[in-house]
């Protein structure tokens, strides 16, 4: 169920599960994204949230995304 409008927020990942290789280098790629979804999230939890208008909040995921995330 989504209630009212959001702001979407799209960064690319690589997908684990297309790693070749032993099972410990296919593992080690599923630790890599779930850390950077879990580094990407506490930066847009820092975020205030409450206090910005959507278009400032746009503003700074943009600049967030334009950091170059790998």
């Amino acid at each position: 169920m989504w209630f009212g409008d959001g702001i979407q927020l799209h960064w690319p990942l690589p997908d684990p599960s297309k790693v070749q290789g032993t099972e410990e280098e296919v593992r080690e790629s599923f630790y890599r994204v779930m850390a950077t979804i879990e580094q990407r999230a506490h930066e847009v939890l820092a975020l205030p949230l409450d206090q910005d208008s959507p278009e400032q909040l746009n503003e700074k995921l943009a600049q967030l995304i334009a950091q170059g995330y790998k």
